[in-house]
């Protein structure tokens, strides 16, 4: 009523209504208060005298000077090398504006770059003979060669950056304010709470002390009262004011022994008191932090923005510290300063909450907004436009709902986009959207904003911009380039490729029905032979007959992203190699791998594999609940039997393991936000200690082994299958506002092998290399206009045919492959080694490949290749010869790894050794067989050097003249990167030994060589290169039979079969043996003939 008419109730009143709506804590927090500020004006303060009063005042003055004092020495070290490190992280960049610069300000200089990364060859079409002409002409020109101006540009920069970086202020003036910011303050409070802390150990020694002084006296001495006096009046007279002002009064005990017990109960109680507190320890800001942002990330918007509130109650607790430290009650003036530290931590997140609140609204709305105003609406995938603009209505963002698509809404579109295996395989999703969200979803009447809780408006971001990312890249990819590398819209690339398609075929009627109807039966036959010819046919030969476009927008992005996948897969071979063998002998990781010794819980007969690999999933609290699930064990009984089997070798190992998997987490999150928006979450790993050893635990992948446990159903166990080889078990989504079918832990065992480690290293080097450019293949290729034109013209198998290539370069299938299938696998992977390295003709095959080169790149440019290239063999030849090819295996990921990349076959992965043949995971060879494997390989690797060495003799060659000519024919564009250059001279020179010598990579395999069926594979061992000539046939007969042009045809049968029959049975004839009669010669051409011509 008071209020209604204008004023305001009496103080007592105000304060009764402010505790009737506080929380206890603030109750609390008041009275305290209320004792702090009417210390210095008490009785007891001022019953001390001046000297003792200064002396408290001087002792809290201390401590937080000391506080100062270290965390400002700290600041201003990090300061002093702040501006270098900074310099150092951004120089490449700013060294690559400069170049720009001055090239554009002097062209000459543009010469001089493309010497930097193409050699002498980039000055064969320039006036300047050498580097020395074309310095002199720099010097004469601009007065400075290239390299000096840059070099004098870049001290210039360097200085003014750092002089930049501290904007005309002292580290002591940058320190002094960053010491008032929120992050210094809570700074200082720590610090003063390690002070105090210390001081509480000083305190806890002299209690000590004083207690064993006790314990020693004997009650019935006669010297007893002499003794017992100093060690009571050192009790009593540093307490009687604490017991002053708490109400106590200390009295008088009658006897000796009352006294000493008395006294050793007082002192017992403050060693409690001070131990309890003291190893309740500080704790860190970044876990105050964590708790803030806990607690306040479940109250509501309004809420969980009131900053004030808790800086106030900061000062209170800091006033209250101070109090306690000047009575010298240490663990009070601890426990102050740890919930001042919190305080703070809660009001900086506050204060977080209210700004990022602001933004995030602006952020949605803005969005919205973009994909629905009435004049040039960006272009968004209708299911992801609905649902952004539904869940803004049903969150309280806007007054109007969202317009269905016209098709309807599918929500199954939505879930598949977040899911990369299900977008891009079609498959059924594992995840879900958390069920919170579909109610909000589907509710009958929209929440008021302000009711959200800040972790619902996080989580509804993430996704609602994960929505508006995927739904904008359904129509603007980021691998898609043209000539100049630049990108292009998906709509432009079908443009592009349809214009030459047309050209050729001719424009559809849009009634692939009636196509079907009016077919002739020799048109039928025809497809039926088609069908057997997709499962030999490469992608890039079928590409090749629609035009020029399809190769590059459809198999480039593709080749682009396996050569970087290959590049980091090098990288990784050897990191995981030298992992494994610093620390672990060879012996020693098969005994490892397969003796079974230990148990752990529930599990019996262990292997130590097994053991660590429960440890590598004790790193985090997700891997933790279910290692605890798998051995059925608590937290207590697994450290315990990691302390009795693991030894700091076994740590060492796994430290290494987590620290390899979790290296890629920073380049996953970048094409992770790229795609959707948003960032990975990082796991956060928990520090442990073992046998007085502390661990940081890390991320480590969840994967599930499906053979141990009869309740999972066959849903999960597919879903389990998947998880083996999908990136997205390595790392997800990122989304809290998805779910997995398999987070679900009961009854679920991990899967405790080593292999899942290669696994995880193998599959997220292939969603950071390969995630982006097959999401756009797959959207290119998925394009209405696109899929009909294919249909159409050449049926639907083709198109199930380009689909299926784009997803094995995702993922392969789960494999369900029994124990027959696996050793089927092993034995035909161990023949096709041998068969290949111990056969002299295969490499004296690939010197007959010079009649391929010849009808790919002509005679004389074959001469003129090799003569370019200069003369050598087995890594020895002329200056020449060993210039070219060490230029060509740094350039080329494709030719260093041309041992593995001459077929599918000689493939190698990531993989740890030890783990022998086994059958049912029991080990059926020993550790004899693991050796004789060992030498065989090495005897094979001698045969491999021998059958790369052969292909190398004319593939170098080849592969320089191709780059040459690529780099010649760009360097004269204007608007061309020198990087663009360079990736397409490279990518013309893989082409090139591709088309002649072949390739075993997944791009390049034909569809039956990507089968997963073992029996299927049994009978295309070695099949890479026969498939190259299959493919050298059809490209050539296309050729003749769409454009007419029956010469390619007849000069691929003189120089892709006749000539290599000819060369074969010329070899037969030199080492068979016979009598070189001309009737068993004529036998030996004709089988030669026909086994050439039917090669692939």
């Amino acid at each position: 009523a008071v209020t209604r008419l204008g004023g305001l109730p009496p103080k007592e009143i105000q304060d009764i209504m402010a505790r009737m709506i506080a929380t206890q804590e603030d109750i609390d927090a008041y009275t305290k208060e209320q004792a702090l500020e009417q210390f210095e004006s008490s009785k007891l303060f001022k019953q001390l005298d001046e000297a003792e009063q200064a002396k408290v005042q001087s002792h809290i003055a201390d401590v937080g000077e000391m506080a100062k004092e270290r965390v400002m020495k700290r600041y201003m070290k990090e300061l002093e090398s702040r501006p270098i490190k900074e310099w150092n992280d951004e120089k490449d960049s700013i060294q690559a504006d400069i170049e720009k610069r001055l090239m554009e300000q002097y062209p000459i200089y543009k010469d001089h770059q493309r010497y930097n990364a193409f050699g002498k060859n980039a000055l064969a079409n320039t006036r300047y003979g050498t580097l020395k002409e074309l310095e002199a002409a720099e010097r004469e020109q601009t007065g400075f060669t290239f390299n000096e101006a840059v070099n004098q540009a870049m001290e210039s920069a360097e200085q003014t950056f750092i002089e930049d970086n501290h904007i005309g202020k002292s580290n002591i003036e940058i320190a002094e304010e960053w010491l008032l910011s929120s992050d210094g303050q809570m700074k200082l409070t720590e610090e003063e709470a390690k002070i105090i802390k210390s001081q509480t150990n000083r305190d806890l020694a002299k209690n000590w002390e004083l207690l064993d002084k006790l314990n020693r006296l004997d009650p019935n001495s006669e010297t007893i009262e002499s003794e017992l006096e100093p060690i009571e009046k050192q009790i009593v007279d540093e307490s009687k004011k604490v017991a002053k002002e708490l109400g106590a009064v200390s009295k008088e005990l009658d006897s000796a022994q009352d006294r000493i017990e008395k006294l050793k109960a007082q002192l017992q109680e403050r060693i409690n008191n001070v131990r309890a507190i003291r190893d309740s320890g500080v704790g860190v800001i970044s876990d105050y932090m964590n708790r803030a942002k806990q607690e306040l990330g479940d109250l509501t918007l309004s809420q969980a923005s009131q900053y004030k509130k808790y800086q106030n109650q900061a000062i209170r607790e800091g006033k209250r510290a101070d109090r306690a430290l000047a009575v010298n009650k240490l663990e009070e003036a601890l426990q102050a300063k740890q919930l001042q530290l919190l305080n703070q931590a809660r009001a900086r997140v506050a204060f977080d909450n209210a700004l990022r609140i602001k933004k995030l609204r602006t952020k949605l709305l803005d969005n919205l907004n973009r994909m629905t105003r009435p004049k040039n609406p960006i272009t968004i995938e209708p299911n992801m436009r609905y649902f952004y603009a539904h869940m803004a209505y049903q969150m309280g963002l806007t007054k109007y709902d969202g317009l269905e698509p016209v098709d309807g809404f599918d929500m199954n579109a939505v879930i598949n986009a977040l899911d990369p295996d299900a977008d891009i395989l079609g498959d059924q999703s594992i995840t879900f959207l958390d069920p919170w969200i579909v109610q909000l979803f589907y509710g009958k009447i929209p929440m008021s904003f302000k009711n959200l809780t800040v972790s619902q408006l996080n989580t509804l971001e993430e996704l609602m911009t994960g929505m508006y990312k995927n739904g904008r890249n359904a129509y603007e990819g980021s691998t898609i380039l043209n000539d100049k590398g630049e990108l292009i819209t998906f709509d432009d690339a079908v443009d592009g490729i349809l214009t030459e398609a047309i050209d050729t075929f001719g424009k559809i009627n849009g009634n692939v029905f009636n196509a079907q109807n009016n077919q002739t039966g020799l048109e039928a036959v025809a497809g039926l032979i088609n069908k057997g010819n997709l499962s030999l046919l490469k992608v890039e030969t079928f590409l090749r007959r629609l035009g020029p476009n399809a190769v590059k927008y459809i198999y480039d992005p593709i080749n682009r992203a396996t050569q970087e996948f290959n590049e980091r897969k090098e990288v990784s071979m050897r990191r995981l190699a030298k992992d494994v063998s610093s620390v672990y002998g060879k012996r020693e990781l098969f005994n490892i791998r397969n003796k079974h010794m230990y148990d752990v819980g529930e599990l019996r007969n262990l292997t130590k594999e097994q053991v660590i690999a429960l440890a590598l999933n004790w790193g985090t609290e997700r891997n933790r609940q279910r290692a605890m699930e798998t051995a059925k064990v608590t937290e207590v009984e697994m450290e315990k039997a990691f302390q009795e089997i693991l030894t700091d070798k076994d740590w060492e190992f796994i430290i290494r393991t987590w620290d390899h998997i979790n290296s890629f987490f920073t380049e996953r999150s970048k094409v992770q936000e790229e795609l959707y928006g948003n960032p990975l979450k990082k796991e956060e790993g928990i520090t442990f200690t073992i046998g007085g050893r502390t661990i940081v635990g890390q991320y480590y992948p969840i994967v599930y082994n499906p053979e141990v446990n009869a309740s999972i159903s066959d849903k999960e166990v597919e879903d389990i299958a998947k998880t083996m080889v999908s990136s997205n078990a390595i790392l997800g989504t990122g989304m809290s506002a998805t779910k997995s079918r398999l987070d679900v832990v009961k009854d679920k065992s991990l899967l405790l092998d080593f292999d899942v480690i290669p696994n995880a290293i193998t599959e997220s080097i292939n969603h950071i290399t390969m995630r982006k450019a097959v999401t756009d293949v797959n959207r290119l290729v998925a394009n209405r206009e696109f899929q009909n034109y294919i249909v159409e013209k050449f049926g639907m198998n083709s198109y199930q045919f380009l689909r299926t290539w784009v997803r094995d370069n995702w993922k392969d299938e789960a494999a369900k492959m029994d124990d027959v299938g696996k050793i089927l696998m092993f034995l035909k992977h161990n023949a096709t080694m041998a068969i290949m390295a111990g056969r002299a003709s295969v490499a004296i095959q690939n010197a007959l490949n010079i009649p391929v080169a010849v009808y790919r790149i002509g005679a004389g440019n074959v001469i003129r290749a090799v003569n370019h290239a200069g003369v050598g063999f087995y890594g020895h030849g002329t200056e020449t010869y060993n210039n070219t090819r060490d230029f060509v295996m740094e350039q080329s990921i494709f030719m260093r790894e041309r041992i593995q990349t001459l077929d599918k076959d000689l493939k190698k992965g990531l993989t740890i050794q030890g783990k022998g043949l086994r059958i049912n995971d029991k080990n059926i060879g020993g550790y004899k067989f693991e050796k004789g494997a060992e030498i065989r390989d090495e005897i094979n690797n001698m045969g491999f050097r021998l059958l790369t060495e052969t292909d190398f003799a004319l593939s170098i060659p080849v592969w320089k003249f191709a780059y040459d000519q690529k780099v010649a024919e760009l360097q004269s564009k204007e608007g061309v990167s020198t990087e663009w250059i360079n990736q397409q001279a490279i990518e013309a020179g893989d082409r090139a030994v591709r088309d002649i010598f072949g390739s075993g990579d997944v791009k390049d395999a034909a569809s039956i060589q990507r089968s997963r069926n073992q029996w299927v594979q049994l009978f295309v061992p070695f099949y890479s290169y026969a498939n190259t000539l299959y493919n050298i046939i059809a490209e050539s007969w296309y050729i003749s039979k769409d454009k007419g042009d029956w010469m390619p045809f007849a000069r691929v049968l003189w120089w892709g079969i006749i000539s290599q029959a000819i060369g074969m049975t010329i070899y037969k004839a030199m080492t068979n043996g016979d009598d070189d009669d001309p009737e068993s010669i004529a036998k030996s051409f004709a089988e030669e003939f026909v086994q050439q011509g039917t090669m692939g």
